[in-house]
């Protein structure tokens, strides 16, 4: 949620912040590296749920699982808030909507394309990077604990090295020949993530490699090279001495169902907090006759706050209780059809 919430002032209060303090308004001018520091957080978490299903084989069982659970999990929220989507831009604002860009976000592969990774909802581009993520997932996860498994030390070392200083390359600018926000320029995070999970003595040598980003952050120009900025990746290893550390504490952690629910709420959040802006923007002008635009940013705030409560409470929960119900009635109806055969 921390990320959402940091990603969210990013784009809507940079600008005109409500923050007294040089600090706080540098928080929210970076909160694009929200996005990276979830992508290396979700190779983090996938690694450390499923890694033990793909550990010594691929079955195609265990791939459909893992498959169907991650789609399960990202596809009612994303559809429902681009039908919200939809229904701002076609009937409330009488905005003209590209098939085009229809087509390619009910796919989730609008974050291939440059021209439309930012078209309509362009929060979901992360969403599109992350289903990619998932389908590659299993193969993954299979590579790099074979490595684990094989006689060659040196190779486990050479390639977590590789995966570690990827981030550098960032420098050669190479995010021209793909985009910011193509899947194949922003997987390095997520593949950093997954072998993070695997090393369990990483936090010296992401100590001293923090040092060596930071150095070379100093030194660079900015606003020219700011593009370097946007997506985090000069900061990839502090991200992980973050998540490495609250990982090693999480024993002392009490999950409450409070705790659970909020951390249900930030993909939502995340995900519809333009059109809640957008909402927001619009009844300013339709029912405010002197609207103080400074602050308009904050009512969409506490609307994204409210719609992503509903969407979780009254619709993602209720799907995921309906089919549940639907899967144990056809097992039970599995079951007797077979007693009934023998």
């Amino acid at each position: 949620m921390i990320a959402a919430l940091w990603v969210f002032f990013f784009h809507f209060a940079r600008h005109q912040p409500p923050f007294e303090g040089e600090f706080l308004q540098i928080i929210a001018h970076t909160g694009a590296w929200g996005v990276s520091l979830f992508f290396i957080l979700s190779g983090f978490v996938l690694m450390r749920s499923y890694g033990h299903l793909f550990s010594n084989s691929l079955f195609k069982r265990d791939v459909w699982f893992f498959w169907k659970r991650r789609f399960k999990r990202i596809a009612p929220i994303y559809y429902a808030v681009f039908t919200l989507f939809l229904i701002l831009y076609g009937v409330i604002l009488s905005e003209k909507v590209s098939i085009r860009s229809v087509f390619f976000q009910l796919l989730f592969i609008q974050s291939w394309e440059s021209d439309l990774a930012l078209d309509l909802n362009f929060p979901a581009w992360s969403i599109s990077c992350e289903l990619f993520f998932y389908f590659l997932y299993p193969f993954l996860a299979f590579t790099i604990q074979y490595i684990e498994r094989t006689q060659f030390n040196n190779l486990r070392k050479i390639a977590t090295l590789l995966v570690f200083f990827l981030p550098f390359l960032t420098i050669l600018k190479i995010e021209p020949f793909l985009g910011l926000y193509h899947p194949l320029t922003n997987l390095p995070l997520f593949i950093c993530g997954m072998i993070l999970a695997r090393i369990t003595k990483a936090l010296p040598f992401l100590f001293i490699l923090s040092c060596i980003q930071i150095m070379l952050l100093n030194k660079l120009r900015l606003p020219e090279n700011k593009d370097i900025l946007v997506n985090g990746y000069l900061l990839s290893s502090i991200f992980c001495i973050i998540i490495l550390s609250m990982a090693r504490n999480l024993q002392n952690v009490i999950f409450l169902k409070m705790a659970y629910f909020t951390g249900r709420m930030s993909y939502p959040f995340y995900l519809a907090q333009y059109f809640s802006v957008l909402l927001a923007k619009y009844l300013y002008w339709q029912f405010l006759s002197n609207p103080h635009f400074r602050l308009y940013w904050w009512h969409g705030f506490l609307l994204n706050l409210i719609l992503a409560y509903f969407l979780v409470r009254f619709y993602e929960l209720p799907i995921y209780r309906f089919l549940a119900w639907i899967s144990k009635n056809y097992s039970q109806l599995t079951t007797k059809d077979s007693k009934l055969s023998t």
